[in-house]
């Protein structure tokens, strides 16, 4: 158990952060017979979206976090984002966070 306070211990172990993110499970092919990284992330998204399984509202992972996830540049789904927002499956709203730093939220609409 963690005492807050105690010397050398980071607080956020003592207040664990809840995400509000939704977790997407996404598969990325290889791009000789499947398109382009960012067309095969925007189609499986908006797969998720008309199936049902991410509703209105629902807030997705930051790009870096797919990116990571998936083992690709952060640009592929940054353009998958985008294309989803021009579609108008997905609405983007910027912000600050604590530090000052813009941050830009995804949610589906």
């Amino acid at each position: 158990m963690l005492q807050i306070g105690a010397p050398g211990v980071w607080y956020t172990d003592a207040f664990p952060r809840q995400s509000r993110c939704t977790r997407l499970d996404i598969k990325i092919l290889d791009t000789a017979g499947h398109g382009p990284v960012y067309e095969q992330i925007r189609s499986q998204i908006a797969a998720m979206i008309e199936g049902g399984e991410l509703t209105t509202g629902s807030e997705l992972p930051k790009p870096h976090v797919i990116a990571t996830q998936c083992g690709v540049d952060r640009g592929e789904v940054q353009r998958a984002y985008f294309e989803l927002e021009q579609a108008g499956l997905l609405v983007s709203k910027k912000s600050k966070n604590f530090l000052g730093e813009s941050t830009v939220t995804f949610r589906v609409v």
